[in-house]
């Protein structure tokens, strides 16, 4: 019996238990392409995505733009993890 290659990769990865170490690394990943160079994800923990903006209007624009930075996200991995966004300040 055939199975898909990202089937077998899933399965090994929820046997080994790093199921949410690479969620992690996905996330923080769509998010430096979304970022475009003007912020900087720092992790990905229970739906919290920590983001570093180098300043504060900066900050104060991730804020404005949280719900579509969420959806692009959620959308890219084709499930809904990301339901939070926390802006941290450089500095």
């Amino acid at each position: 019996m055939w199975q898909k290659v990202s089937e077998l990769i899933n399965q090994k990865i929820k046997k080994k238990g790093a199921s949410s170490l690479l969620l992690s690394c996905l996330v923080c990943y769509q998010a430096m392409k979304i970022s475009q160079g003007s912020f900087k994800p720092l992790s990905f923990q229970n739906g919290i995505l920590v983001i570093l903006a180098p300043d504060p209007s900066t900050a104060s624009s991730i804020r404005l733009s949280q719900s579509q930075i969420i959806a692009q996200i959620n959308q890219a991995l084709k499930q809904p993890v990301v339901q939070k966004i926390r802006v941290k300040i450089k500095g």
